[in-house]
């Protein structure tokens, strides 16, 4: 079954967006929706955070209207959803915190599994 490219990269622009702006503007109350605690020192680097998680999903949205034609940006996008899958599977496994985290973070598997999934379609159709 092909998958419908342009409704994946849509469904994961508004995730990533969705994720993204409420740690931008609001990351004290997310963070603390997640069982965790932000200093004032280090609210910053949530809110980057928060900038970079939206920025991916507007690069997703622009990546729907061309999806061949995007593939180095969902390869580098898969890359990263891996990467912050595995530093908060190792602070989960150290007990930094809660299973909330790892729940929500969850997501990023799966859409790490689709667009893997988009990438070989794509390379297989001479994309």
């Amino acid at each position: 079954m092909a998958l419908n490219h342009e409704k994946l990269f849509r469904i994961a622009a508004v995730v990533n967006i969705g994720a993204g702006v409420p740690l931008m503007v609001a990351p004290v109350l997310v963070a603390a929706r997640l069982g965790l605690v932000i200093d004032p020192a280090s609210m910053v680097f949530a809110q980057v955070a928060g900038l970079a998680i939206a920025a991916f999903g507007a690069l997703y949205w622009i990546a729907a209207n061309n999806p061949p034609a995007f593939r180095p940006v969902i390869a580098v996008g898969m890359a990263v959803k891996l990467g912050v899958v595995g530093f908060v599977a190792i602070n989960f496994a150290i007990g930094a915190y809660g299973w909330k985290l790892p729940t929500l973070i969850s997501a990023d598997i799966v859409f790490s599994v689709l667009f893997y999934a988009f990438l070989r379609e794509t390379k297989e159709a001479g994309a």
